[in-house]
């Protein structure tokens, strides 16, 4: 395994193990880029910081961060003393922020001997955007049609995707929801729709999820739906979902009641579902 490709597939085949990525580094390191080498070597020693959900719910989640690089970096200056390990963290963004485009183009030759050639672009592409995460590319954002007809290849070419955003504001939720490929992710954000019924329960039940991710709903309007909300209710509580969810204001004439609970001024994030029936 001395290629970067063959390095590649093994971070794509161990995605949990760090010291794996840390030799990935030295492999940077030993073939002249010691700015990759330096990023991946910090973001595995910040992975407390950069995949904490309790941050990530109050918006430092990981496509924010990276489109306001700028923003993010004078922030970590000038609150140095109230942000956890905030010297690294500067150090990692402004990494990030110097070499991106350069990495991000090996990434878009990569996609481009593939059937995803063109689909980066654009708002009208299917692929949206990305971000990193411990040395490589952990989140995704793009069409519910792109993951459902091409996640695998999105995983195969990108990285070990952990956090995937579904842009479905010029979509809608169809029953090709249930055969979303869920598996391995940590967060599913929802971007622009309304769920109800049928659709909101195809999100909650795809197949192939091994393990429930947190289903992050904010920028999504959850109807109520009654016979959705007594499936969930009646769900086993290890298939329940944690989800993250703004409830509006001023209410909408219907809105989904526990067992969600919504995030609230007193408590900027809350990742919940009630342990009750």
């Amino acid at each position: 395994m001395s290629d970067e490709g063959g390095l590649f597939d093994a971070v794509l085949e161990s995605p949990e193990d760090g010291q794996l990525r840390l030799i990935c580094a030295d492999w940077f390191e030993e073939h002249g880029d010691a700015d990759r080498a330096e990023f991946v070597r910090l973001q595995c020693s910040l992975a407390g910081v950069l995949n904490d959900l309790p941050l990530y719910a109050e918006g430092f989640d990981p496509w924010q961060r990276e489109a306001r690089l700028p923003l993010w970096r004078r922030f970590l200056e000038t609150a140095a003393s109230g942000v956890p390990r905030a010297p690294e963290l500067v150090r990692e963004s402004g990494l990030l922020q110097s070499n991106r485009r350069r990495w991000n183009g090996a990434l878009h030759r990569r996609l481009a001997k593939t059937p995803l050639a063109g689909w980066v672009g654009s708002r009208r592409c299917g692929i949206r955007g990305w971000a990193y995460r411990r040395g490589f590319v952990e989140a995704v954002a793009c069409t519910p049609e792109a993951w459902h007809d091409h996640g695998h290849l999105l995983r195969r070419a990108l990285g070990p995707i952990r956090y995937l955003r579904l842009h479905v504001y010029d979509a809608r939720i169809t029953a090709s929801w249930w055969d979303l490929d869920l598996g391995g992710l940590e967060v599913v954000a929802v971007e622009g729709e309304v769920l109800a019924g049928i659709a909101l329960r195809s999100l909650l039940t795809a197949e192939n999820a091994r393990e429930l991710p947190v289903l992050d709903l904010r920028h999504s309007q959850v109807v109520y739906d009654r016979e959705v909300d007594s499936w969930l209710s009646h769900r086993p509580s290890y298939q329940r979902p944690r989800v993250l969810y703004h409830l509006p204001n001023p209410l909408p004439p219907l809105h989904y009641p526990p067992p969600f609970l919504p995030t609230m001024p007193q408590a900027p994030w809350l990742i919940a579902w009630l342990s009750g029936g």
